[in-house]
């Protein structure tokens, strides 16, 4: 419970790099990649990073935070049309 509620706090260190916000979401994005779970929006643009990552070649965060810049926030509602 002690850990849950530091996760949950806003007080969270400002020193950190951006990076280590992200590795929670990347290790789940990539166990997803690796069950077979990645998104057609992935496989369809992106199917060789999808691969690198399962593969290890490519860090998930590293795609994870290439895909922030890269998507403006209208993009995945445009190809889910």
């Amino acid at each position: 419970m002690r850990r849950r509620k530091w996760a949950l706090r806003r007080d969270i260190p400002q020193d950190q790099p951006e990076e280590h916000g992200g590795t929670h979401i990347a290790l789940f994005l990539k166990w997803c990649f690796i069950k077979g779970w990645a998104g057609k929006l992935h496989l369809d643009e992106e199917p060789e990073a999808v691969a690198a990552v399962i593969s290890g070649t490519m860090p998930a965060t590293e795609f994870a935070f290439g895909l922030q810049f890269q998507r403006t926030p209208n993009s995945a509602a445009e190809q889910s049309r």
